[in-house]
């Protein structure tokens, strides 16, 4: 049972193959602040007007992300291995000794009211750039999940009790769970460039989306939680429904100014939380960058929060980021995200990308931030 918690951050991550945002190996490295200075590909999957935002030589482009961000600020994993290893040593009974009982009983309070968050997933993306309808098809799929444990008062009176006796870990009753939703979407996000004013040009695009929501839950016991049990017993419920997104960027000279708005129709799922829904709503993001051919500069903020359900919280991300080198041979990502309803933790991003000749590309990102917070996201890409 050793690496119980671990194991059960990643099972719940196993159900998502294919993600927004942060997994992008490409935009992630910039913290995805590319909303308004991203190309044809990866930034049409945060803005659909950038679909349309390719040069003359560009012809087809594919490419495949994964990515996965953990935080755990208050050393849940940690604690939780050290219980679940204690607890080990009394799965058949024995005499439990009062050191064993202090360090059962520290370990519970430690893990009283503490939570860890695991977001991850994927995308697999198809662009066709032209001048009469840009387009730019994808899957994504992003799984959101917390892990809380659920202290039972009487565990402690418990240990007190059958100190000096015999003991068995069954005897305890508090347990860890694990909740979360999933969010898959398939869309084909669609764009043209005009020239509505006398300087500079407008980018308009919509991504009309199908998309399936579930929510899950499981619950099992500290002594007897097995992560192989995760799907076969976690309580799911679903829901698919339509929705579409909506983008306009203005290229002015190296500015760009980008408005976007995802899920134009919300829609509110029944989940297997009793009394509360998953919310999916309109949320509105605006952004500006500056672009040359070797930097961009992009900054993002998201106008209003939404509710994570795994976090049972609302979050709302302001995300800044810098990109320098060549198109055709490597480039560097710096970026910083921030939670303004501090939901989550502060993250620093870094990335680097290698492209020879741009007709392939390989892309790699590292995230860190203050406790405990890390990710990684990687693209492997094609242009044809």
């Amino acid at each position: 049972m050793k690496n119980k918690l671990t194991a059960l951050l990643i099972a719940s991550l196993s159900s998502a193959a294919l993600a927004e945002g942060d997994n992008n190996g490409r935009t992630s490295g910039r913290a995805g602040s590319a909303y308004s200075t991203g190309d044809f590909i990866d930034g049409a999957l945060l803005n659909p007007s950038l679909a349309a935002n390719f040069k003359d030589e560009d012809d087809f482009a594919l490419n495949l992300n994964f990515g996965v961000f953990a935080t755990d600020p208050d050393e849940l994993v940690e604690n939780g291995e050290d219980l679940v290893d204690l607890l080990d040593q009394y799965d058949n009974g024995r005499e439990l000794s009062i050191n064993d009982a202090d360090k059962i009983s520290q370990l519970l309070t430690d893990i009283s009211g503490a939570n860890a968050y695991v977001s991850g997933g994927g995308n697999i993306a198809f662009a066709i750039p032209n001048n009469t309808v840009a387009a730019t098809v994808f899957v994504r799929s992003n799984v959101n999940a917390s892990v809380v444990p659920l202290v039972d008062p009487n565990d402690f009176a418990t240990l007190t009790n059958q100190t000096g006796g015999q003991f068995d870990s069954d005897d305890l009753n508090s347990s860890v769970a694990v909740r979360g939703s999933m969010v898959t979407e398939i869309g084909i996000a669609l764009a043209k460039k005009f020239n509505f004013t006398q300087s500079g040009e407008w980018l308009v695009g919509v991504t009309p989306k199908q998309v399936e929501a579930e929510t899950f839950f499981y619950v099992d016991t500290v002594s007897d939680f097995d992560e192989d049990n995760i799907e076969e017993d976690e309580q799911t419920i679903s829901e698919t429904f339509f929705t579409m997104d909506a983008g306009v960027t203005y290229l002015n000279g190296n500015m760009r100014y980008a408005m976007v708005v995802n899920n134009l129709i919300g829609q509110d799922i029944d989940s297997v939380a009793l009394g509360e829904d998953l919310s999916i709503e309109p949320q509105a993001i605006a952004s500006v960058g500056y672009s040359l051919e070797w930097v961009n500069l992009d900054a993002a903020v998201e106008l209003n929060s939404a509710k994570n359900y795994a976090l049972v919280d609302e979050t709302q991300i302001a995300r800044v980021g810098v990109e320098f080198g060549s198109h055709t041979w490597a480039r560097l990502r710096l970026g910083y995200k921030t939670d303004i309803q501090s939901s989550l933790e502060d993250t620093y991003t870094l990335g680097l990308g290698l492209a020879p000749f741009d007709a392939v590309n390989l892309d790699l990102t590292l995230m860190a931030g203050d406790k405990n917070t890390y990710g990684t996201s990687l693209q492997l890409g094609f242009r044809f």
